[in-house]
């Protein structure tokens, strides 16, 4: 697939460039879109794990985050997920979340900080880990994306806002036509969410608010469905993976340079004196 481009600092799109709302869908219509949503939630559901990459650039607050890529993993049952950034200026950094075990914390691996703080550990609610992204961790993957149309398809009409399905549509960001879902929310905002039509796995989520001001973009490419590495023992352990947290939590501006991607201050003193 092709790149998205360099990071987007605009809008993406205006009023006067937004495509025209088409009339409210018919009763068939929406049950065609279900069918389809159903259709791949079931290919969803049917790998016990998935690895993909993911192309995304998100709106946090009123600042548009620089256009990064992160590489996806994700276990259905237990539900686990790791997230790694295989370049650019986190490149190494890892987070793991596993729902079922090591209290249910978000664990982060910290490449700038090898020998002295091999992983920082903090709760999903923490607002060190809330404030980098507009999606928690538990919602990661193609599952929440999907059942979030399922339940706009199974609102009242009032609550739904304009859904519906455009077709088998050109998609130059991916190169080829895909299954392209409308939505415009009843406060404004437009999504555009499509579906590879082999596999009907997403290959791209677009999110404009009111103004056509780019709320997020994420694009998926390369996705392995039940990657065998991901069955081994350290896939979504951090003690197996990383080694055994020092039992650090939290540390003022340490952590939240580590979570920000910026690179934090090193603790005074010889850093291989320290006890892991």
């Amino acid at each position: 697939m092709s790149s998205v481009g360099s990071p987007r600092s605009e809008p993406l799109g205006s009023a006067s460039s937004k495509p025209a709302v088409p009339r409210r869908a018919s009763v068939e219509e929406l049950k065609t879109l279900e069918r389809l949503v159903g259709d791949a939630l079931a290919k969803v559901r049917a790998m016990k794990t998935y690895r993909v990459t993911m192309i995304r650039q998100e709106r946090v607050g009123d600042a548009l985050q620089p256009e990064e890529t992160v590489v996806l993993n994700l276990q259905r049952e237990p539900r686990a997920v790791r997230l790694e950034w295989p370049e650019g200026p986190q490149k190494g950094r890892e987070v793991l979340f596993a729902a079922e075990s090591h209290g249910g914390l978000i664990h982060v691996k910290i490449p700038s900080l090898p020998g002295v703080l091999p992983r920082m550990s903090f709760a999903p609610t923490n607002p060190l880990v809330t404030r980098n992204s507009r999606h928690p961790i538990q919602e990661a993957g193609f599952e929440a994306i999907l059942l979030n149309i399922e339940t706009a398809l199974a609102a009242d009409p009032s609550a739904r806002g304009r859904i519906w399905y455009a077709g088998v549509t050109d998609c130059p960001e991916v190169a080829r036509p895909t299954h392209e879902i409308r939505r415009v929310t009843p406060s404004g905002e437009e999504w555009t969410v499509r579906l590879d039509t082999q596999s009907l796995l997403p290959v791209l989520v677009v999110a404009q608010d009111e103004n056509g001001a780019l709320l997020e973009h994420y694009r998926f490419q390369d996705t392995r469905p039940n990657p065998p590495e991901l069955a081994a023992a350290d896939a979504f352990d951090p003690d197996l993976r990383w080694g055994r947290s020092p039992g650090l939590l939290g540390l003022g501006r340490l952590a939240t340079g580590a979570l920000s991607g910026e690179n934090p201050p090193k603790p005074k003193g010889d850093p291989q004196s320290r006890t892991n």
